[in-house]
């Protein structure tokens, strides 16, 4: 799609420090034939994703989302968002070029990314929210960026639950990033007047 490639089709090799534009070449190649000279055209955040699929310690890969989706489908309940997709790739135009990149840069460079990934699965399948949310906020972009990632999609998404909760019984499935925090979706369905029941 083309919302997932650069602006002018710009490759980012050339944007990378070396190290790193080295490693994520030899990485791409290796995992999908082919490397920054052909795929440096996509927005980091698509090769950040590229390579985390490749990364993942697993045979056969299943999402949260989904498992979700397809339970929906099986049962005819209609799909809704409460973002499209070009909304969701401009969240990240909003993040400086050199920031994303020198998280790419340090996923195929270092294993610092992968720890912080265990720890947050780790952390959600405890159900411990307080430390999903501090590991996301200790994350140099994901913390310095929480407010434009994180925090105004959640007080965004209120009004558009509030709304199709009105209309029937609905079940909303978000990142569980967005849950915990002073404006995070719990907390902010509280101040709303809701009353929020965990459920096992």
């Amino acid at each position: 799609q083309a919302v997932s490639i650069n602006s002018g089709m710009k490759n980012i090799q050339g944007e990378m420090k070396e190290e790193q534009s080295k490693a994520l070449d030899e990485f791409l190649t290796q995992n999908y034939g082919a490397g920054l000279a052909q795929m440096g055209i996509l927005k980091p955040f698509v090769l950040t994703s590229m390579v985390l699929m490749k990364q993942l310690p697993c045979d056969q890969m299943e999402s949260y989302e989904f498992f979700f989706t397809q339970m929906a489908q099986q049962q005819g309940k209609e799909i809704l968002g409460l973002e499209d997709v070009a909304f969701q790739v401009g969240i990240f135009d909003q993040i400086p070029l050199n920031v994303q990149l020198e998280e790419l840069g340090k996923m195929v460079t270092t294993d610092e990314s992968m720890k912080e990934f265990q720890t947050m699965v780790e952390a959600y399948v405890d159900q411990d929210l307080d430390k999903l949310y501090q590991t996301i906020r200790e994350n140099s972009m994901t913390g310095n960026f929480s407010e434009v990632l994180l925090d105004q999609r959640n007080e965004k998404w209120i009004p558009e639950m509030e709304k199709k909760m009105g209309e029937k019984s609905t079940f909303f499935a978000v990142g569980a990033g967005h849950l915990a925090g002073q404006k995070g979706v719990l907390n902010l369905l509280k101040e709303a007047g809701y009353t929020l029941s965990p459920v096992n």
